[in-house]
This record gives structure tokens, sequence and C-alpha cells, in this order.
């Protein structure tokens, strides 16, 4: 098999007469250099001098005076330009939000030599229609900034190229299209004899540009890597851009091979499910190769890794594949991909003191006066392995600090007990300032290099390379934050950092030319390989499915010739097919898992193996596995039981005497066992973090707030005038009631504050249905009482106790001279379970006794119970539903039930639970398992909707 890099080699020996000082090879990208270098010395035995080998963008911008820079000056200098267009300040947190994409769209625009201001007006007049009016209303102030917006594109575009050409400077398009622009002066003053092109494919019409009049030069050759099964289908997407430029360089068709069609290839398309089962699938593949080659006799026993490459089409794989390929092997890997810096614990321990600090700068919104940092965040800090000296230093917990915040006097103390004191400076109120931040960064990634020297278990070298990467980040951050005064707050810092941190990975040690390789798809460009193992060929994986964020929509890009989703797809589909053409074996590994986000679809690539190029070449083996695992059926679970011991009848006795409250028993009736390690056991549910609003504490503040609003009536009739009041200075008040219940968070954005105007519009929608009411019927609603304590005793026919019931109802009025024991409730509330209404014929009354479903109504009897009002005296029971708007009072209904009928349903309930005779058992419905936090434990794991 003669490779396509050998191919290049070849074709610059053909020109062996111009000397290698004067000549130069072209290629894609850098990568491929290394390979071209080595396959040269190869055709030169006696030795000698080596072209220069560069990628096209080094050969762009090594021959245009206009300097390529990053996308952070990049970012600064649009700013300035923006500010610089309108006449009042622009905002840089909300200029950072799409700044990326504007520069990712006017670099487009220039790759492909698009008119800019045709390009921006379009898509002004686009926006435009879509924000008119029919009726002729006039336009929203939000919608004429979007328009404007839209509006201020073209011009911010041209002013933001003339300034970058009158520093001499330029993105990477800017370039590009300079160079496609002035092509002869350019090509004319190049300083070699002899240019060799190679390996190209997707070229942008800037480079076609280029190409053209390259093409016309004497001195230049151009070697295409096309394969006829994709050129000469028109509806094959792999060979879109070779036809495409066919029409201006006939040597395409001239050099066109036929490997697809005509090679042998033995094809395997394994199914695995799961992600761990397509890499270790990889290994095993790795382990037959070897055994196949010690089988032949071939030395060294390791030599197939040389002709072996494995490409994870999901990049996120490659720490999964690197677990799963043995020891040997990895010895023996060059992997050209690099390694993600995001999977470094550098990258984790700087990521979470970032989020540590934006969370505590939002808290201290609510309390200006306090700055404190959330436990969960500063233990994602201190417990970073960077952090720790010796192998036992991660059993360190934050257990013994109450749930919440910690402040600054706190934060030292844990600090010191760990050993951390130089740490204590960095851990203070950096006043939302993106310069202090960074500098705290920095002085978090000199601490954790030096206190690493002194660590029992040195940091491996790939951690150590890790912070010395982030440094280098931070210290140009420190740059541009100084000369530009930007970014101001954390959350801009944080942005971009992130585009900063985006390209930097970590590179392997290993021999580029020697052992396995593990490249991504678009670095195998030029590379060729005897056996290819491909994994994650799934659809949406193998062509990605993501697509680029821009503001130009894809009917204005295929009118300005800019690339859009069909150019994607043929760009991985080329790559795909390209590294098929001269692999003898090839394995295809797809995850068959519909879980985790994958749908459980091979690539549409590997389809059209399966139904087109199988039949084109006679030569393929084609062989389909797939990997399954048995599924594993558990055992029957046993029932669980729990006997009521003489310990456990002590602290039933123990909870009789103290009473027994309507959410125990409700808790009872749901499941017996959630009773008993609940109540008797006493394991307490997790708690939920206090800076962020749930059912728990939303409800706790509107108690709170009814309390304190009708506690002015309690003993008297009720009247508008306060409740007026109230509704006037509600958004102002109900902040305070959320700390006083312990809410520590912030309530200025994001889910809090959706849940601070959800609180806010159930209280206003209650308070005005309050107020109608008293308008109608003044003096018709007296408070009886607030947040009362009911209690009353039963006795059960176990000797010697009694129980005490005993609950708190959150609201006794009268209404018409009718005594009504109200509940409030937050949640939805289905008010056709609040009937006890007798069925023809059928008994329903036990119902509310034995059937979670009915827990409301058996609250309210439970309140009505313990009230234990006079016969004459008419009590109705009810519950204040927060979410209904109409109507907010739901009363329970028991026509045609017997007062003595629901007490005898009670005392069988609360003989049952105190029954030394009867176990603690698993409830037989499963739907009462939903949300119940021991049902992994009983080994009920199903959670129904």
């Amino acid at each position: 098999m003669k490779t396509f890099i050998q191919e290049i080699a070849e074709a610059y020996q053909s020109k062996s007469h111009i000397p290698a000082l004067k000549r130069c090879i072209v290629t894609p990208n850098r990568r491929a250099g290394r390979f071209i270098k080595k396959t040269l010395f190869e055709y030169m035995p006696q030795g000698g001098f080596l072209p220069q080998i560069i990628s096209i963008d080094d050969f762009i911008f090594q021959n245009i005076k206009p300097a390529k820079i990053d996308n952070a000056d990049l970012l600064f200098i649009l700013y300035e330009t923006v500010n610089e267009h309108f006449s009042s300040p622009v905002d840089f947190d909300d200029f950072n939000q799409y700044a990326s994409t504007l520069l990712h769209d006017f670099n487009e625009i220039d790759m492909n030599m698009s008119d800019g201001e045709k390009v921006f007006a379009y898509l002004s007049d686009i926006k435009a229609i879509q924000l008119w009016n029919v009726d002729g209303s006039p336009l929203t102030e939000s919608q004429k900034e979007y328009l404007e917006f839209y509006n201020q594109l073209s011009p911010v575009y041209q002013l933001f190229r003339k300034n970058l050409f009158q520093k001499e400077l330029c993105y990477q398009g800017m370039g590009y299209r300079h160079f496609a622009e002035n092509p002869d002066s350019i090509i004319g003053a190049l300083p070699w004899e002899h240019m060799l092109f190679a390996g190209f494919n997707a070229l942008t019409n800037s480079e076609v540009i280029i190409f053209k009049k390259l093409k016309n030069n004497p001195l230049v050759d151009i070697l295409w890597d096309v394969d006829s099964y994709y050129y000469n289908d028109s509806l094959n997407e792999a060979g879109l851009y070779l036809r495409r430029h066919a029409q201006w360089d006939d040597n395409i068709s001239r050099q066109m091979q036929h490997h697809l069609k005509e090679m042998p290839k033995n094809i395997h398309i394994a199914g695995s499910p799961g992600n761990l089962g397509q890499t270790r699938m990889a290994a095993q593949i790795l382990r037959n190769l070897r055994d196949e080659n010690q089988s032949a006799n071939l030395n060294p026993s390791d030599s197939y890794l040389n002709d072996t490459v494995i490409v994870p089409a999901d990049e996120k794989l490659l720490l999964p594949l690197l677990n799963s390929l043995p020891a040997s092997v990895l010895k023996n890997t060059n992997i050209t991909m690099g390694f993600p810096i995001e999977h470094s614990q550098a990258y984790r321990l700087l990521e979470g003191f970032i989020k540590m600090n934006i969370r505590a700068h939002k808290a201290s919104a609510v309390r200006e006066s306090q700055w404190r940092v959330h436990k969960t965040d500063l233990a994602n800090v201190l417990d970073n392995e960077l952090l720790q000296k010796n192998t036992s230093s991660h059993l360190r917990s934050f257990k013994h600090f109450a749930l919440g915040f910690l402040d600054t006097k706190t934060l030292s103390e844990v600090l010191s007990q760990q050993g951390l004191q130089a740490l204590i400076p960095i851990f203070r109120n950096l006043n939302n300032d993106s310069l202090m931040l960074n500098q705290a960064l920095l002085t978090l990634c000199k601490f954790a290099l030096e206190y690493q020297e002194t660590a029992e278990q040195k940091i491996a070298d790939q951690e150590a390379d890790a912070l010395l990467q982030m440094m280098k980040v931070l210290q140009r951050l420190n740059y541009l934050i100084g000369q530009f005064k930007q970014p101001q707050s954390f959350t801009s810092y944080y942005s971009l950092y992130k585009l900063l941190i985006r390209n930097v990975g970590q590179s392997f040690e290993g021999k580029f030319d020697e052992g396995l390789q593990i490249m991504g798809l678009l670095e195998t460009r030029l590379m060729d390989f005897k056996n290819l193992i491909v994994i994650s060929t799934n659809e949406d994986v193998l062509p990605a499915s993501s697509h680029p964020v821009t503001f130009i929509p894809w009917d204005i890009r295929r009118e300005h010739h800019l690339p859009g989703t069909q150019e994607r797809n043929a760009v991985f589909a080329y790559h795909f097919y390209r590294l098929l053409q001269r692999a003898e074996n090839v394995w295809l590994i797809y995850s068959s898992s519909t879980r985790a986000m994958s749908s459980g679809e091979k690539s549409r690539f590997i389809k059209q193996i399966e139904t087109e190029l199988a039949d084109i070449n006679q030569n393929i083996t084609l062989k389909h596995h797939l990997l399954a695992f048995s599924e594993t059926i558990p055992s029957e679970t046993k029932e669980i039981t729990i006997n009521k011991d003489a310990q456990i009848q002590a602290i039933l006795l123990e909870m009789a005497q103290k009473g027994i409250s309507p959410t125990q028993i409700i808790n009872y009736v749901k499941c017996p066992l959630r009773f008993y390690l609940t109540w008797i056991v006493r394991i307490k549910e997790p708690l939920e973090a206090d800076d962020s609003i749930d059912d728990r504490i939303l409800g706790n503040v509107i108690h709170k707030y009814l309390e304190n609003l009708y506690k002015q009536f309690v003993g008297q009739a009720v009247i508008g005038q306060p409740i007026e009041a109230a509704l006037k200075t509600l958004e102002k008040d109900l902040p305070a009631y959320f700390i006083e219940t312990g809410f520590q968070g912030q309530l200025t954005d994001g889910e809090n504050y959706l849940n601070l105007k959800n609180t806010e519009t159930y209280l206003r929608h209650f308070l005005r249905f309050e107020l109608n009411e008293l308008k109608k019927n003044p003096g018709s609603l007296i408070i009886k009482a607030l947040e009362e304590r009911l209690e009353r005793p039963m006795a059960i026919n176990f000797e010697p106790f009694s129980v005490k019931i005993s609950g708190i109802a959150d609201r006794i009025d009268e209404k018409n001279k009718t005594i009504r024991i109200l509940d409030y409730k937050t949640g939805f509330v289905d008010s056709k379970k609040l009937s006890l209404t007798k069925k023809e014929n059928k008994e329903m009354v036990v119902a509310i006794f034995k059937e979670p479903e009915y827990d409301k109504p058996l609250q309210l009897f439970l309140y009505v119970w313990m009230f234990n009002a006079p016969k004459s005296e008419v009590i109705t029971p009810g519950i204040i539903s927060l979410r209904s708007i109409k109507n907010p009072f739901l009363f329970l209904t028991d026509d045609k039930v017997e007062s003595n009928e629901l007490d005898a349903g009670f005392e069988e309930l609360m003989n049952e639970i105190f029954n030394p005779e009867i176990a603690f058992t698993q409830t037989q419905n499963e739907k009462n398992c939903s949300y119940c936090n021991f049902s992994d434990f009983c080994g009920r794991t199903q959670h129904s909707e």
C-alpha cells in the first residue's frame, strides 16, 4: 500500500533538480509535516537538505504584511471599535455576550470573499420584515433596540477592518482575503522556485482564488487525494468540494484513484452498549492484532502498532480509551490529539475558585454587610488534589459546619486547620473586581506548585504542566485587563477566561513515528494506516450535529456563498472516506445504547458502506458484530419487615406521650417502612442548599407573611385597608421574608428570581380575592387564631398509654357564623380528592385512612378531630390553595358520611400503628415510592410519574 505521504515524497523527488532550500511543501495543517519529513528521508539514502514544510495558514501569513492576532486581542479591538461607532459607551458585559459570534461571522465573510456590507444589509432588512406590524402599531423599545443592533452590524464591520489595517493587524479571514485580492504581487514575491500544495479538499472562496493563481504558475504543483467512489457520485457529500474544484483544475480527475472500489478490505461494523464498551472493544481489537502478529512470527512483536490508528470521533472518549488500553500498548502510543486541559485538576481548581467567588458576590447582594462563601463551593476548591499533601487528606470534611455560607472568620479557621494559611489573603471579598480575581488565581497556581514540592505524593508531571499553562493564560489576562480596563465584573471575566482557555491542551510524550497513533478525525489529514479503528461512529457524532453559533441564517449564507450545513457535513464525510481509502482492516464501532442522550443510531456513513460500497467493491469483506451484555435480572426482592421489639415500642410510647402529628400519620399511610425509617430510626432527609428557593422555603415565606399580615385581626373582624396597603408594598417587603426564613442566596436573577416573582404572584392573587370578598360582605370574616396548636388524646386498645394527636392549624376563622379550619398549600391541590361523599352501595370512608392519594382529606379530618368542637358548632375544614387564582378556598365535603364512621376509621388506623403484633412493612403500591429517599434502600428504585 502506497500512502498519500509517499505520493507526496515521489512528487517532490520528481523535481529533484531544484535545490531543496528553494522549495516548499504546503499542507492543510502542521500535523503531517513530521511524517512528511520522515518519509522524505527514506527517499534520500544519501542524505541532504529538506524543503520547508508549512501549513496553508503559515504560507498566507508569512507572505502578507498584516500580522494575525488572537481572538482575545480581537475582542478588545472590536470593543474599542463598537464604542467608537456608538455615541454612548457600550457595557462590556452586554458586548461580551455577542462578540465571539460577531468575530466568527466577520471571519467567515472574509474567508469566503463575501460582500459584508450586502450580507448585513440583507440581514437587517429581514429582521425589519420580521418585526413589521401589519396593523401599523409602533415598535416597542426592545424591538427598536433589536433592529438597531442589526442595522449597525455593517458599519461596525467596515470600521473594525479599517482599524485593524491601520494597525497592520488582521484576523484569519482578513489575511486570506488580503492575499486573494492581491495575488499577483504577493505570489510574484515568493522566495521559492517550486511549491507543492498537497492534500487539500474544503477550500474557502479566498483559497480558491489563491489556488487558481498558483495553478497557472509553472513553479507550482497541486496534489489532490481523491477517490472515484465519492468523486463520481454526485450524491455523495464526500466529493462535494472536489467536484467544485474540478471546474478549474482538471488535475483532480487525472489524479483520481480507485482504492475504495478495488482495494481488498476487511470492514467490521460493531455496536457496543455505552462508551466504556466501545473503548474496551478497541482494546480487544489491539490484543487480537497482537496475537495475529505473533502467530505470523513477525518481529518485533509490537510492529502491528506502527500501522494502526484509533480515531475517537467523539473526543470525549479519549480518557476512557486510555484507561482501557493495556500498559504495554500505552508505552508505545503517540497521542496527537492532545489532552484537553479541562480534564486536569489544575483546571478544576481554578474553575472552582472562580465559581465560588461569583456565587459569594451574588450572595452578598442579599446581605451587603456580609461576604460569605458557600460550603459546597469551598469544598470543591479545598478537596482538589493539588491542595492535598498526603494520601489521607482527601478525607477532610466540612460536615461539622452548618449547611450554608461561611464568613471570612470561619474561612480563616478552616484554611488554618488544613495547613493552608498562605491562602487566607485570597479567600476574601474581591469586590467583583476581575483584576483582583485574576491575581488571586495566579497566587493559587503558584501556591499549588510550591505546596506540592513538600507533599508525600508528588503530583504527576502533566498536572504541573497544566498549572504552568494556566499561569500563562492568567498572565495574559493580567496584561489585557490592565491595558483595556475590561472586563470589570466576575461574570465577564469568566467568559473571557473560558475564551482563552478553550484551545489550551496538553501534549503527550511519545515518538510520533512509532507505535499506536491516537488522532482526532481532522488530524488524520494526509495520513494513512493499514489498521483503522474508529469509535463513536454514531449519527450526530459523525457527522457532528452541532453547528457554529452565527447571526447569519442559512438561507442568507447560501445566497452569499457562505458555508452551511451541507458544506460542514461534506468536510466530515471526506475525512472519513479518505481514511478508509488505503486501510486494509477497518473497525467502525458505534454505541448501540439509547441512554445518556445517545440515539443508538449508527452513522449514515456506515449505512452508505453497507448499502453502496460493499456492492461496488467485491473485494470487501463486511462483518457485523453486536456486543451485548446479558441483562441482569435481580433476584426477587424480599419484603422488608420490621417487627416492633421492645426498643421500638419504647420509642412509640415516647411519640405517643409527646404527640404524633398529622404529617407523621400521613407518612405511615403512604408507607409504614418510611414511617419507621423517618420517625423511629430518625434518618433525616438530605437538606437542600439554602441558596436556592425550594418548596420548603417558598411555603415558609408564604406562611410567615400571611401570619404577620393577619395577626392584627385576631379576635376581630378583618377590614380591607391593611390588605390594600400590603398589596402596595408586597414587592418591596417580600425579599425580607426570605432572609427571615434562613434563605441565604441571591434573589436578583435566575431561578431564584422567578420563584420570588411566583411567590409574589400567589400572594397578590390571594389577597385580591380576600379583598373582593370583604367588599361584598364587610365584617363577615373574623380571625379566631393563627398557627394554632391543636391537641387531643386518643385511647387505644394497647395499654398502658393513650396517644396524643398534636398539630398546628395555619388559620382558624369564622365566616358567616361558620368556623373554618384552614391550611395553606403552595402546591397543586386536586379539588376532586376533597370529597368524602359515599357512592351508592359502596363504603368509601375508610379510603382516607388507607390510600395516600387522600392525604389532604385525612389532614383536614385530623384538624377537625383535634379541634373537638361541640356538636352544635358547624366546622368546615378546608385548604387555601395559593395556586388557585379564581377561588383559592377549597373545602372538604362529607355529605352522607357520619362522624362516627370517620372516628372508627381513624381509631383503627391508630391501633394499627401502635399494635406490637403488626410489623412495619413496605407499601404495596409502588406509586407511593415516587420521590421517596429510601426507595433504593428498600429495592423500590422505580419512580413512577
